[in-house]
């Protein structure tokens, strides 16, 4: 096969890959916010506090809910989490009352009891439960037994340590340049 083949095959190959990767995006962007007749409450943002807790630390999910419909609906919000035993559990929310084009947020604690990798998801559904508006990607919260020692992050006591040498070093190389650095003469 000559060169202005193989590219050819390459070209037609990149444009088959792209069109079916954009029907899968569009495929998966509708199955998320579905509307029950008039009511469609969706999920507009979904923020965990850290990412990364400390056994007996406690953080939060903010969820952020939007009813993008034409009738008053009252939505579920529950909370599923799976743990690093396999241990899953099923959390409420809350159930706030929601007018068409209102926004609001609902709160909910995370303990980190275990340590190990959790995962995270907020689903909504209709006050009985039947119908599902709209469920969130799934993250992850690692929980330490001990905090990290390593740099990045949070400012923790790694950081400030070395913030801490640091000036002193530099305290300590202004005073041995202010006494052994040059001279100067005062009647120059």
């Amino acid at each position: 096969m000559t060169r202005r083949r193989w590219i050819g095959v390459l070209l037609c190959c990149l444009a088959v890959v792209t069109a079916v990767a954009g029907v899968t995006a569009v495929a998966g962007a509708t199955e998320r916010c579905q509307a029950n007749g008039g009511q469609k409450v969706c999920l507009t943002d979904v923020q965990v506090s850290d990412d990364t807790l400390v056994v007996n630390q406690t953080g939060s999910v903010e969820v952020t809910l939007e009813n993008q419909g034409d009738q008053l609906v009252a939505p579920r919000v529950t909370m599923n989490t799976a743990g690093p035993n396999n241990t899953t559990s099923v959390i409420p929310i809350g159930q706030p009352e929601l007018q068409p084009g209102e926004t609001t947020t609902v709160t909910q604690s995370l303990a980190g009891e275990t340590p190990g990798q959790h995962g995270v998801q907020v689903i909504v559904t209709s006050p009985d439960g039947t119908h599902r508006f709209d469920i969130s990607a799934i993250q992850f919260i690692q929980v330490t037994a001990e905090p990290p020692t390593e740099l990045g992050g949070r400012i923790d006591q790694t950081e400030i340590s070395l913030a801490v040498l640091l000036a002193a070093l530099l305290g300590a190389s202004v005073a041995g340049y202010r006494y052994f650095g040059p001279k100067t003469d005062p009647e120059e």
